[in-house]
């Protein structure tokens, strides 16, 4: 009994002097991307206890809907959070958002997507030209070495509440365009992440012979592929992005190395935003590597590398996954 007081003392000395932060977690949807990322969140909180600070999470998921994700930060807020960090369903009109986050002095960062024509705390964010280049590259080199198929391409760019479309979008073309191997090109813009969106925009073109996808992300990619397949057609390439695991599993285990995918370095982005948010929670300072221009306003920036996920990668990953042994 005494040697269970003991170290009921001991454990409470040891633990008292914790500092819980609380963070607001505002997400555009609630799939299984972005519970992931809400579960990355959580997992991340052991690496500051030997700072001796919790994060305490408290998520909203908005349903691609800026009045709903407008009222998820009125209730953020009102649970006393200490930092927002946002991943905007739309990039302009979340500019209000901060109207509310200043009437109680709560600081913003932008996780993921920017936030347009407000002075902001922080955006944190993969390199997201470099996920659109490094996609068109797959494919050229794909076009090069088989001559059997056509030069078709369907390019997908994501909905325009989204600033991180445009970027992908304007990454590829402007590198397919300065490159020799040249493809026909047809154009497809979402209103919205939606993969039924997706298969009913790539519906239209299943008896064009396409033969190359840059998907708007690997969900709405792999739906564009099942509709495009569906007259037998076998010859595709694709590049995606996200590295979303169980899409991602699905497409290499139909495709092999015609699919390539961009791991947009989740883990590395949730430790740098983290980061942040303890020192804007402690009125400290942040060595930002350099700013973005969000319309008229500077914003202080992180830019994390962004890597290729192929099928040697995939195969490697199952390879290892499935000689793990539980030591018991």
């Amino acid at each position: 009994m005494l040697f269970c007081f003991i170290w009921f003392i001991i454990i409470k000395i040891i633990y008292s002097d914790i500092r819980i932060i609380k963070i607001g977690l505002a997400f555009p949807f609630k799939d299984t991307f972005w519970q992931a990322y809400e579960e990355k969140f959580k997992a991340k909180n052991d690496l500051f206890h030997n700072e001796s600070i919790e994060f305490e999470f408290i998520s909203r998921f908005s349903q691609q809907s800026i009045s709903i994700q407008q009222a998820d930060i009125e209730y953020l807020l009102s649970e006393k959070i200490k930092v927002l960090i946002i991943v905007p369903h739309d990039a302009k009109a979340s500019k209000n958002i901060k109207k509310y986050c200043d009437l109680v002095n709560i600081k913003i960062i932008a996780f993921n997507r920017i936030i347009s024509d407000v002075s902001i705390d922080a955006y944190v964010s993969p390199n997201l030209r470099s996920a659109g280049e490094l996609q068109a590259k797959f494919l050229i080199e794909k076009a090069l070495n088989d001559t059997s198929v056509s030069r078709n391409l369907i390019l997908m760019k994501g909905p325009e509440s989204d600033k991180n479309s445009e970027l992908y979008y304007n990454a590829s073309i402007e590198y397919l365009n300065k490159n020799e191997t040249k493809f026909n090109i047809t154009q497809i813009a979402l209103t919205k992440w939606d993969k039924d969106e997706g298969a009913i925009e790539c519906k239209k073109y299943v008896n064009e012979d396409i033969s190359f996808i840059i998907a708007a992300n690997d969900d709405i990619g792999k739906s564009c592929y099942e509709v495009l397949t569906s007259n037998n057609k076998k010859t595709i390439y694709m590049a995606g992005h996200d590295n979303a695991t169980v899409e991602v599993n699905e497409l290499f285990k139909k495709m092999g190395d015609k699919f390539y995918t961009i791991d947009m370095n989740q883990d590395a982005t949730i430790i740098e935003t983290l980061k942040v948010a303890k020192n804007i929670a402690d009125n400290k300072p942040f060595d930002f590597s350099s700013t973005i221009t969000n319309g008229h306003y500077e914003v202080p920036h992180i830019l994390l590398d962004v890597k290729p996920y192929t099928y040697d990668d995939y195969e490697k990953n199952n390879k290892e996954t499935k000689n793990f042994k539980l030591d018991l």
